[in-house]
């Protein structure tokens, strides 16, 4: 007899159930998540309410008059700092006067 028969015999402990029943869980979990994870990620879309670019392939960088709107759309800033403040973008946007003297 040797120190194996046992297991060539199918009279393996009575341990051995739980931990190949624990191994097919995470298997068959990981295989699912996997697939999960797959399918997640081509479904992924970009921010409907983002401006998007003249093509439509990727959104542009939001300006800062869309972020100063924001803000008083979600009630950030009261409509007196909003028309101050859009009054010192605007003026930064104006070309400096012309000096010909």
């Amino acid at each position: 007899m040797t120190w194996d028969d046992d297991w060539h015999h199918g009279n393996r402990p009575g341990w051995w159930w739980a931990i190949m029943a624990i191994m097919m869980i995470t298997f068959w979990g990981t295989i699912v998540w996997l697939i999960t994870m797959a399918t997640q990620r081509g479904s992924h879309r970009t921010d409907s309410s983002a401006p998007m670019s003249a093509t439509g392939q990727s959104p542009l960088a939001p300006n800062p008059e869309s972020i100063l709107h924001e803000r008083l759309a979600r009630g950030e800033i009261a409509i007196d700092e909003y028309c101050d403040r859009l009054a010192v973008l605007l003026a930064r946007k104006a070309p400096p006067p012309d000096h010909d003297s």
